[in-house]
């Protein structure tokens, strides 16, 4: 994959923020502290000194503790990790080298996030790698375990499902999930976790991300780019890491949300 450095990274931020766009994620992907962290916290600190989101989340790797440490010390709203799945056999075949080898060491990962002072973090798995009925007790569990000890410091839920990506190893999920299942499993986190935020990206076709809207959903992203780059520039959606099924704007998910009584924050 490609990488921006700094200056790029705040020229992508602004032209996201010229869509209207309030809420922002920094994704890294599995890249070394030790390499981007110096970056990672001059971008935050630049986000913060323009005053362009009012919230700013990060979406990177398993980070050693004192990433955290500096992390949270910077004003990092929000930290996000995905465990991908729970299932250990299958998870020790997706990883068996490199950075996401250590289950547990990702497992842990919000816990140690949350105790080195990051305010929030967000959890979840990719749908469609193992038995989404095994997933989602697995990830209830998760959340109960770090609810235990750090109460109402999830605020978001996200399993989106698998999707066909350039160069994958896998092109079909081994268990795929039915529409109707994962507004299912959408309903259940809901009900489970009254208070979580549970959010639904742009994976999703437009038709079934407006049936998603009265299933529990409470964050749905708009306008993303899974190219490195994007949103200064034009890239070929193509080259990302994998396909997006939902195009529309800002403006016109805001419309769909405004003509069904919902408020957009």
């Amino acid at each position: 994959r490609g990488r921006l450095d700094v200056s790029e990274v705040l020229a992508e931020a602004r032209a996201i923020r010229n869509r209207g766009i309030r809420r922002f994620t920094l994704v890294t992907g599995e890249m070394p502290w030790e390499k981007v962290g110096s970056d990672i916290l001059e971008v935050v600190d630049a986000l913060h000194q323009e005053d362009l989101f009012e919230y700013i989340s990060g979406n990177f790797g398993a980070l050693p503790d004192e990433a955290f440490s500096a992390l949270a010390k910077s004003g990092i709203d929000s930290y996000q990790i995905f465990q991908e799945t729970y299932d250990l056999a299958t998870y020790t075949i997706m990883h068996p080298r490199g950075p996401k080898h250590d289950f547990a060491w990702r497992w842990n990962t919000p816990f140690r996030a949350l105790r080195a002072g990051i305010p929030t973090v967000g959890v979840g798995f990719l749908g469609g790698l193992s038995p989404v009925e095994d997933e989602a007790m697995a990830l209830e569990e998760h959340v109960r375990k770090v609810e235990s000890e750090f109460p109402n410091r999830v605020t978001l839920l996200n399993f989106p499902r698998v999707q066909r990506a350039p160069g994958a190893v896998i092109h079909d999920p081994p268990f795929p999930i039915p529409d109707n299942m994962f507004l299912e499993l959408l309903r259940h986190f809901r009900i489970t976790f009254p208070a979580i935020g549970i959010a639904l990206t742009t994976r999703e076709k437009p038709d079934f991300r407006d049936r998603a809207i009265r299933s529990g959903i409470t964050h749905m992203s708009v306008e993303s780019h899974t190219t490195v780059g994007g949103y200064a520039t034009e890239q070929n959606p193509a080259e990302g890491q994998f396909l997006l099924g939902d195009h529309r704007t800002y403006r016109e998910i805001s419309a769909i949300l405004a003509a069904r009584g919902l408020s957009i924050n």
